[in-house]
């Protein structure tokens, strides 16, 4: 699990959680979080690199350097920084792909940020109540259409799109 280090470096470990194959969560979008605000402060809070690697991860056609060798793999997320960091991405994510009730918790941080509640996603979920949490849709204003699609975890990129470019479009379609 450790990977060597430089001379002058404490050495790396690696991880690799496998996300669940069943399509009732939306695992990558846990991991990432609302606009990629999830990984980026886990990786900086964990001093971690977090990627998500394995059939799936990609879309079909863009290829993004040589492959690498994982992207044969079933869709995981990968670890590699320093040891503590990376043994807590791994139990917070192994967690959240295991336990329903934490999963509702992550969620329901992540759709607080989302509303503009503020701060970051480790303080959200921190101060989490306890109680059930479920999407609760609200009524369309006047003149707006809403539409809700479930989509397969090893599409959610296709229709996020580069850069959130398929998202950002929506509302001038």
């Amino acid at each position: 699990r450790v990977a060597p280090g430089h001379s002058n470096q404490a050495p790396r470990a690696t991880a690799k959680v496998y996300l669940p194959t069943d399509s009732d969560a939306n695992y990558v979008g846990m991991v990432l979080g609302p606009r990629g605000n999830s990984l980026r402060n886990n990786a900086i809070k964990h001093k971690v690199k977090i990627v998500i690697r394995g059939v799936g991860a990609q879309r079909r056609g863009e290829s993004v350097g040589a492959p690498h060798p994982d992207d044969t793999l079933p869709l995981h997320v990968a670890l590699e920084g320093p040891q503590e960091g990376v043994d807590a991405l791994e139990m917070e994510y192994q967690r959240t792909f295991t336990d329903p009730d934490y999963r509702q918790e992550v969620k329901r941080a992540q759709m607080e940020l989302m509303d503009g509640g503020g701060g970051d996603f480790s303080t959200a979920l921190a101060l989490s109540p306890g109680d059930s949490w479920r999407v609760v849709p609200s009524a369309p204003r006047q003149g707006e259409t809403t539409y809700e699609a479930r989509v397969p975890n090893s599409m959610v990129g296709l229709v996020i799109g580069k850069g959130g470019e398929n998202v950002k479009r929506l509302p001038n379609e």
